[in-house]
């Protein structure tokens, strides 16, 4: 009866990336092996291509929908023998909400507004200009607040901000100016 090892049961590729997954097959008669995506056996196109007899499916251009549950199926005379490998596809951080300057009065609390998407789901933290993290305790000794969705609400702060949205895939970054409408006042950092 054959007998199916696979080689890595949970891959990661970036979209537009290529990928090879693999299982490999052993015994006597050597087994074939073919791929499935569910039910579905995956057929050869020009992005796709199995190798029955080495065990591996590689696919060229990764995109999303090419991310699920894929078995590799080995068989012979002798029986068969069956492994699973889930595919991951990651999308890169992107804004989803556009970065803009903010204009505010002396003594006005400002949210600065930062949305990113990708899969998996990116995490926002906020720096200032040179490079130092911006403190968002809850404790009331910090002006700052990171919110569940990512913006940064500034308690009668105004200051240049960067913030930064960043994953395992890649990293995106963009600028906000907060700005007073006068023509005398000093940075409060």
């Amino acid at each position: 009866m054959p007998r199916i090892t696979v080689a890595q049961q949970v891959v990661l590729v970036s979209v537009g990336g290529d990928v090879t997954l693999e299982c490999q097959a052993t015994g006597i008669p050597p087994p074939l092996v073919h791929w499935f995506k569910g039910e579905l056996e995956v057929g050869s196109a020009p992005s796709v291509v199995q190798d029955e007899h080495r065990g591996t499916l590689h696919i060229k251009g990764v995109q999303e929908v090419n991310a699920g549950q894929y078995s590799c199926v080995a068989s012979s005379s002798a029986g068969t023998s069956a492994g699973t490998v889930s595919l991951e596809v990651g999308a890169g951080p992107l804004f989803s909400e556009a970065p803009v300057d903010v204009t505010a009065n002396v003594g006005e609390n400002i949210t600065l507004l930062c949305t990113a998407r990708g899969f998996p789901q990116p995490a926002v933290t906020w720096r200032r200009q040179d490079g130092r993290q911006i403190p968002t305790r809850t404790d009331g000794h910090s002006r700052t607040k990171q919110l569940e969705s990512g913006h940064l609400l500034i308690q009668s702060e105004l200051s240049t901000k960067l913030y930064r949205a960043s994953e395992r895939w890649s990293a995106v970054q963009a600028k906000t100016h907060p700005w007073l409408p006068c023509t005398d006042w000093h940075e409060m950092v």
